[in-house]
């Protein structure tokens, strides 16, 4: 009752047309610990979550039907935000389409951009968080430091799936789409005869 009280799935499961009858469900793609903190939400009025059943917990709650509980582990992730889970966090943020800490990591990430860019989780990250970084309106670098970054990115992925990386072609095809999210026009004429001249 009470699970079918919280949820509309569980309620369809439990008393509507497509019950089968059985004494039993089984719960897929789920661990013990991660759907037991998922049942937090229907029990508790205080919920403690944590860094390690969060994606669990958010694809249950999602399944479920239940959109307050993503709510709740978006508000969940801002508390942890730090400089080494930011773009898992803008990833996470990305995938769920929620919008509040969207933009609660692009304001975080323009502001720290130039030591997100030297971390290895710049490095890693997947091209939809590239892309997101790319379009936030200020970032607080230079343009040609960008450029920089997105090459660095390029030439990892390069290295990880077994391309040359000293192929330009190879580096524009990683960089996908996020090549021309690059602000060319925004580069200083001494910044990009440099840029020609370091890079080739």
């Amino acid at each position: 009752c009470i699970l079918a009280a919280g949820s509309p799935v569980f309620h369809e499961q439990f008393y509507g047309r497509t019950k089968e009858g059985v004494d039993s469900m089984e719960v897929e793609e789920s661990t013990p610990a991660g759907f037991r903190e998922f049942l937090q939400f229907f029990y508790l009025s205080e919920v403690t979550l944590t860094n390690e059943h969060i994606d669990e917990v958010s694809r249950l709650a999602s399944r479920y039907g239940m959109f307050d509980c993503i709510n709740a582990c978006a508000e969940f992730l801002v508390n942890q935000v730090t400089m080494d889970n930011i773009l898992w966090t803008y990833k996470w943020a990305i995938a769920w389409k929620n919008e509040s800490l969207k933009q609660f990591c692009e304001k975080y990430i323009g502001a720290t951009i130039q030591d997100i860019f030297q971390t290895d989780a710049f490095k890693r990250c997947d091209r939809d968080v590239l892309q997101g970084i790319l379009e936030i309106d200020k970032l607080a670098c230079k343009e040609v430091d960008v450029l920089d970054a997105c090459l660095s990115w390029a030439t990892y992925a390069c290295r990880i799936t077994g391309l040359d990386e000293r192929k330009d072609i190879n580096l524009k095809t990683q960089l996908g789409d996020c090549f021309y999210l690059n602000r060319f026009g925004a580069l200083k004429i001494e910044e990009l005869a440099a840029y020609s001249v370091s890079h080739g």
